[in-house]
């Protein structure tokens, strides 16, 4: 980046990593209290242009950078996300005293903050962000932050937790699930 405006555009490109996450699922049966419960996903590729890698996103074909509009970003999960938990939540039957742990996509701290805390409405102690301890992980960011959950004890067998995931496009999704 050579300017100012460009460095804004290309600065989460400097901050993501490189990681790998899985998670091993079984089937569960009607009845189980563990499992995958419920899901929400939304997405509206209108918004394509906000975040873009390679000859996309730059002037010429050398630009490998990834660049995003992360203030419209932000405004778009600010109004998706707490519409998507709304849904969620009521298709669960769970109030918010009923959810143990939110563990949203690697997001910039000030979308942790003004999209699930305060427009979403979670307590902050509910909201389980891994990047002060591992950085920016990108796609591997919520198998990781799952799996440091469980090693800490913040969730443990029985706990209802919410995977909460917005990006660019904008696609939005929660799944709904009791470890």
């Amino acid at each position: 980046p050579q300017t100012k405006s460009d460095f804004k555009l290309c600065m989460f490109g400097f901050t993501i990593g490189d990681s790998g996450g899985a998670a091993v699922l079984s089937r569960t049966k009607p009845g189980d209290e563990q499992g995958i419960k419920a899901r929400w996903f939304s997405s509206d590729g209108s918004q394509w242009r906000l975040a873009l890698a390679g000859d996309l996103a730059g002037a010429n074909a050398n630009d490998k950078f990834f660049r995003s509009k992360g203030k419209e970003m932000e405004d778009l999960s600010i109004t998706v996300m707490p519409i998507g938990f709304q849904e969620i939540t009521q298709e669960l039957g769970w109030k918010m005293a009923d959810i143990d742990l939110v563990i949203p996509h690697q997001i910039p701290l000030s979308i942790l903050e003004n999209t699930y805390h305060k427009a979403v409405g979670i307590p902050i102690e509910k909201l389980h962000w891994t990047f002060p301890k591992y950085g920016n992980l990108a796609t591997a960011s919520m198998p990781v932050a799952m799996c440091d959950a469980l090693n800490t004890q913040k969730v443990r067998p029985g706990d209802k937790v919410l995977l909460a995931g917005g990006a660019a496009g904008f696609s939005a999704g929660y799944i709904g699930l009791v470890v």
